[in-house]
């Protein structure tokens, strides 16, 4: 729906050979491949990905949805086809 987090597809859907696919939307990018299924990349998050080409870019497709960082504990990350996007959280302390 057109009133859900992604909005309105703004680009037709793209695949990079058989086993890749992605589709644009007004606030992210759905990617999916057979073997991981569709996955979502939104916020800042989707705003690096796009810097970094996008799903022809060196990333491909995302192969999971985000998930908390755990090796520095103050962020949350993202796993794609050719690597990952790590968007880390200020912390302040008063």
């Amino acid at each position: 729906s057109q009133y859900g987090i992604l909005g309105w597809p703004s680009g037709p859907e793209t695949c990079v050979g058989t086993a890749a696919c992605s589709i644009p939307f007004q606030s992210g990018v759905l990617g999916w491949t057979p073997s991981t299924g569709v996955r979502s990349v939104l916020g800042p998050m989707h705003t690096a990905y796009v810097a970094a080409g996008g799903p022809a870019g060196l990333l491909g497709v995302p192969t999971s949805a985000e998930f908390s960082d755990g090796a520095n504990g103050c962020g949350v990350a993202q796993a794609f086809q050719g690597g990952a996007v790590v968007q880390l959280v200020e912390l302040h302390v008063e």
